[in-house]
């Protein structure tokens, strides 16, 4: 085979890798999927938030900036977990969450120079486990 058609093969692997890899990460849930995709954990995700930030859009309905949540075991069940930051304003206004998929629990942690004067505050009761996914993911930001 020439050098040009090795290039051509080149290309078209690199294109078929490209797009299976760009199709696994649109396949990622966003935290403001969760209503539609995980009706059940949505609704435990809104139980765990205390009323005073009921009106706080990028908490409460998850209407936030972020990226694609993960999946992880804990407490023997399937949890989401993920990071929100508020938008247009996002450095030092985070909350993290992991959030069981079939709604049996939710737990939270914020971070937020607006609202918590730059103090963690957890929502719900973790275990030592999901406090350190929290902790994980609140710090990626």
């Amino acid at each position: 085979m020439r050098s040009g058609g090795k290039l051509s093969v080149l290309l078209i692997a690199l294109t078929v890798i490209a797009n299976i890899f760009c199709s696994a990460r649109a396949e990622e849930p966003y935290p403001f999927d969760m209503k539609k995709k995980y009706p059940k954990a949505f609704a435990a995700y809104q139980k765990m938030v205390p009323v005073k930030y009921h009106k706080v859009a990028w908490i409460y309905s998850l209407d936030a900036t972020a990226g694609p949540m993960s999946t992880a075991q804990s407490g023997g069940k399937k949890c989401l977990t993920g990071s929100v930051c508020q938008p247009h304003d996002c450095g030092g206004n985070q909350f993290a969450f992991v959030v069981a998929v079939d709604g049996s629990s939710a737990v939270g942690l914020l971070r937020s120079d607006n609202l918590t004067k730059g103090k963690e505050e957890i929502f719900g009761k973790p275990d030592a486990a999901q406090l350190g996914l929290l902790k994980k993911q609140i710090n990626q930001e």
